[in-house]
């Protein structure tokens, strides 16, 4: 490991419990979604989550502290409605932004009733002083 490199425990208190470099994180690609599977509010959520993992890997990876808030909306129905081939992917961002969101920075107790935009989820909060929120 490099002087600053940060590692991620991913799937904490699950089975496939690892660690890993963040230099080795891949964000997974998002498929193409059809309104006919999905809502367009939770199409767009799906797009910034995305923006927003890739920025703080990119972050991990520079060696520095999040310097933003994390949305991370609960995809966990809308991706099992899914064909496998959209629906794994997306709940793979989605578990890998929770995996980030609670090695890297906090949360409260009330991150289970957060809703932006419509649309439910969970909220993880940078450490530094004066984050931004994304959009």
């Amino acid at each position: 490991m490099r002087a600053g490199e940060r590692n991620i425990v991913r799937s904490r208190g699950g089975a496939a419990l690892r660690t890993i470099s963040a230099r080795d994180i891949v964000v997974p690609e998002l498929p193409k979604l059809s309104h006919d599977q999905i809502e367009e509010l939770w199409i767009e959520r799906a797009h910034q989550l995305h923006a927003d993992v890739t920025r703080l890997v990119g972050e991990l990876r520079d060696g520095r502290e999040p310097s933003m808030d994390l949305f991370i909306p609960n995809y966990w129905k809308a991706a099992s409605r899914l064909p496998d081939k959209k629906g794994l992917p997306l709940l793979e961002l989605w578990y890998l932004a929770h995996d980030l969101g609670k090695e890297t920075m906090r949360t409260d107790l009330d991150r289970f009733r957060v809703t932006r935009m419509g649309v439910p989820g969970m909220q993880y909060y940078a450490t530094v002083p004066n984050a931004q929120q994304s959009d």
